[in-house]
């Protein structure tokens, strides 16, 4: 059976600006209770910062200064709102990535599928 990635991502998921601290992203994943947050430039997706690429913060002297853009996957693996969860799973894999994002289509929202997003759809189907 073929699952569209569209019935199982977070639909308009909370964004951050390219030029944000590192401290306010990790702020807004514990608020959001997220790992992910696309990063936006004047409205414009130019990439995905992750809890892990936030870890690196801790390390560098002030670190929780440093502007998102330079820690951010500035070039996100983007699919069709039409993939199939399990294509979009394979790649998550072949990848080594927690988090695609979902293009907009039609009028519909965008949004972005992450492991957990996945993960949650294949234990509902037991």
């Amino acid at each position: 059976m073929s699952i569209p990635v569209k019935e199982v991502m977070t639909a308009m998921p909370h964004t951050i600006g390219h030029d944000i601290a590192a401290a306010k992203a990790q702020a807004m994943m514990a608020e959001y209770n997220c790992h992910h947050l696309p990063v936006l430039d004047g409205g414009k997706l130019v990439g995905v910062i992750s809890n892990r690429d936030l870890a690196i913060v801790a390390k560098i002297p002030n670190g929780e200064e440093t502007p998102v853009e330079d820690l951010m996957t500035d070039e996100p693996i983007v699919v069709d709102p039409d993939t199939d969860i399990h294509e979009v799973v394979a790649t998550m894999l072949k990848h080594k990535i927690h988090s695609v994002i979902v293009s907009a289509k039609e009028g519909h929202p965008w949004g972005i599928c992450t492991s957990t997003n996945a993960l949650q759809y294949f234990v509902d189907q037991k």
